[in-house]
């Protein structure tokens, strides 16, 4: 029943990157300052799963040096509610496929990160890849029909709906198109 804003940056694609974790309480009309993230990344989505916040994928998009897509940040970092604090799983389970602008999702126990952009490729990312927090692994499920990236995604009913982006990096061309992961 709450809303968390976690990382961003403050001068658009220029500089100032923040791992900011904060939690608004639409009742109360209240924010909390709650623990910085370990990683700062922008472009970037999070989710929750059995009080926990999985952050993977983002950029330091750094415009001041001419970094804007080519700094990924690979490291999942996850928030545990319970404790109060933040931690990075290992090396070995980094996001596959790196890449920033890319949608997130639950499905059951799972994070779906999902299209994105880099700096390795001019069309936008088609990839979906799945990190199961049982097993703590990751597993790759069928790609975009588009690639895409500035998606969102959501789980209605089981199915996984994503709806228009950018289908090069960038931006360009919108699309506006919907695609359904069943």
């Amino acid at each position: 029943d709450k809303v968390y804003v976690v990382c961003g940056i403050r001068d658009g694609h220029w500089d100032g990157h923040v791992g900011w974790l904060d939690e608004y309480d639409p009742r109360t009309n209240e924010w909390k300052k709650l623990s910085d993230a370990p990683h700062v990344r922008d472009h970037v989505q999070a989710v929750v799963i059995d009080d926990k916040v999985y952050v993977a994928g983002g950029r330091r998009s750094t415009a001041k040096i001419g970094q804007v897509l080519n700094l990924l940040e690979p490291a999942v970092d996850v928030y545990d509610f319970k404790t109060s604090r933040w931690t990075t799983l290992p090396e070995s389970k980094n996001l596959p496929t790196l890449r920033a602008g890319n949608a997130s999702v639950v499905q059951g126990k799972k994070v779906l990160i999902i299209g994105g952009e880099s700096g390795s490729q001019v069309p936008a990312h088609s990839e979906v890849e799945a990190f199961n927090t049982r097993t703590m692994s990751w597993e790759t499920l069928a790609p975009l029909n588009a690639g895409r990236h500035g998606t969102g995604a959501v789980n209605v009913n089981g199915k996984i709906y994503v709806v228009a982006g950018s289908g090069n990096r960038g931006g360009g061309p919108e699309l506006n198109s919907i695609e359904v992961l069943r």
